[in-house]
């Protein structure tokens, strides 16, 4: 297989767009695209179009601790 400029580590389930995969983990598609330029995810481009693994997502809730409701 050829490097078509994928950038993902064999990510699981479905390939979401960048607005599914915010309202997925409910933060703003904006985020997603500043984690994608910070390569604080990772990511597939499809053509110009950025895809997310919906796995990613579960790596993503793993490693970052919920917020209480006092914000801390």
């Amino acid at each position: 297989m050829t490097n078509l400029g994928i950038q993902h580590d064999g990510g699981t389930g479905r390939l979401l767009r960048v607005e599914e995969f915010a309202a997925l983990l409910n933060v703003r598609p904006a985020t997603i695209r500043r984690w994608v330029l910070l390569r604080k995810i990772n990511y597939m481009k499809v053509g110009k179009s950025v895809r997310i693994f919906e796995g990613e997502a579960q790596r993503l809730m793993t490693r970052v601790p919920a917020r209480c409701a006092d914000g801390r």
